[in-house]
């Protein structure tokens, strides 16, 4: 149940916590992927055996390939997740928020979410390195996004437990706009609570449901990739993500979300097909954010549109 607050009070609250938490989701983008890939062993990234040319060769190998994948999945979870969580959680506590030119530790009054910047004019206050504008316009988005979980949720424990999951989003979003990477300690865990999220809600089915329809799909794509192109085209991350939007979001918004991401991520190749007269890899996970995003509150309705819009004129020939 909603509370009977005000809008002139309950507004100005969640966005000020939004951009709070948008200014730690600030830190957690820079040293998340600092941390785990400096855990990477060069020797083993450099050990990835080459896609055959051979069809049948081919195939196996992306049959093995899938295999691997998902067996490596329960590994993870069991083996790798608790000590990466451990590093990560480590890594975002200690040490407090500094200039990374002079290490002066930046004063409270100094990292105020949104304002502090425009008051220090985008300067450390110590040696005047710049900082990127980015901090503050990630902590103003997250305001806006809060809000936007707060018009679908109203302001409840399911406020904040869908504000944790955007703001899970919109960490995978920098750090795979950054390093076209998605780490699968920001997937696992929300995987886990959309799970028993919709326990509590009792639609188990429907988080079961969009995870394994999730998977299944982008292990599909990542298999057809292989054996037709010649390439992985999707990375296990991407695939991560998908179940995590399937877990919350279920089959229909999933779907939505989906349909959304690659309109979305089409349009993004095509310009950059225009613009650097090649094919190029890009990210497809900001995109898959994007989709979600849209999807948390407009999927069941975007999706009975786009029925209706086929069925509904394929019924009005007949």
């Amino acid at each position: 149940m909603s509370t009977a607050l005000p809008a002139i009070v309950v507004f100005p609250f969640v966005f000020v916590f939004g951009a709070l938490i948008g200014s730690f989701l600030n830190v957690v983008v820079y040293r998340l992927p600092e941390t785990l890939l400096a855990q990477e062993d060069p020797d083993e990234a450099e050990e990835v055996s080459e896609i055959p040319q051979i069809f049948a060769p081919r195939f196996l190998w992306a049959l093995k390939y899938i295999a691997w994948d998902i067996g490596w999945m329960f590994v993870y979870l069991f083996k790798e997740l608790p000590k990466e969580l451990w590093l990560v959680l480590k890594s975002i506590s200690f040490p407090a928020s500094h200039c990374p030119t002079c290490k002066q530790e930046i004063a409270w009054y100094d990292n105020l979410p949104v304002l502090s910047w425009f008051i220090l004019r985008g300067k450390c206050r110590m040696c005047q390195t710049a900082f990127s504008f980015r901090y503050p316009l990630n902590e103003f988005i997250c305001g806006l996004l809060f809000l936007y979980v707060y018009g679908m949720t109203g302001l409840n424990i399911d406020f904040f437990l869908w504000s944790g999951f955007v703001a899970l989003l919109w960490v995978i979003f920098w750090i795979d706009l950054d390093h076209q990477f998605i780490f699968n300690v920001t997937t696992y865990p929300s995987i886990f609570i959309g799970i028993v999220y919709n326990v509590s809600k009792g639609t188990t089915s429907h988080s079961l449901w969009g995870i394994l329809i999730g998977f299944a799909l982008f292990e599909a794509l990542i298999f057809l990739s292989i054996v037709v192109l010649g390439k992985e085209g999707m990375g296990g991350g991407d695939v991560r993500l998908v179940m995590m939007l399937g877990a919350w979001l279920g089959p229909i918004g999933l779907s939505s979300a989906l349909a959304l991401a690659f309109i979305l991520g089409s349009a993004v190749g095509i310009v950059l097909l225009l613009r650097q007269r090649e094919s190029i890899p890009f990210s497809f996970g900001p995109a898959l954010v994007l989709g979600g995003l849209v999807s948390m509150r407009l999927g069941e309705k975007l999706w009975t549109w786009y029925i209706n819009s086929i069925y509904g004129n394929a019924l009005g020939l007949i």
